[in-house]
């Protein structure tokens, strides 16, 4: 937390010292009528790594990726076409985790490492503190039958997104 004052397009800004160091970065702002205005920001040591993993490499090494390009599977959608509420496969890699794994284009994720998921948006929060060459387990729906595969997961490393549909995510 910090008094320092952030406003709209500081996020991601650095946060400095008297001594002119670099502490961290800005990450929010909170106001309200009652409260002055409270800035966060992320700790410099917190993020210190994946600065130099982003010199070094030109990407932040350890981050966790199965293999999946998924949509989410709405209320709606899973009334009109017979499924359940999650995440439609829509693709695999090659030789990807979920590949290796077993997982197939048109299974719903629903679970993964015991969290439900219900949309695109909860499997990163699923994932947090997982990193690449962890193991998770992921429950799918195929067909009407619920099955768990465990997925030791790959180092993510920029490249070609695998589709190009809207509204479908690479995880």
């Amino acid at each position: 937390q910090t008094n320092a004052a952030i406003n709209e397009g500081n996020s991601g800004g650095p946060v400095y010292n008297m001594q002119g160091e670099v502490v961290g970065i800005a990450s929010a702002k909170y106001a309200s009528s009652s409260i002055e205005g409270l800035g966060f920001c992320i700790p410099i040591d917190d993020v210190i790594g994946m600065i130099r993993d982003i010199i070094n490499t030109g990407y932040v090494t350890g981050k966790p990726v199965m293999g999946v390009s998924v949509q989410t599977v709405t209320t709606a959608m899973a009334m009109r076409y017979g499924l359940v509420e999650g995440c439609y496969i829509v693709e695999i890699g090659a030789d990807t985790a979920a590949d290796r794994a077993g997982l197939a284009a048109s299974d719903v994720i629903v679970a993964v490492n015991g969290t439900p998921v219900y949309s695109v948006a909860e499997i990163p929060v699923a994932l947090m503190g997982v990193k690449a060459g962890d193991s998770v387990d992921v429950r799918v729906n195929r067909g009407g039958t619920e099955l768990v595969f465990t997925l030791t997961l790959d180092e993510y490393h920029p490249g070609e997104a695998r589709t190009n549909y809207a509204n479908v995510y690479d995880f």
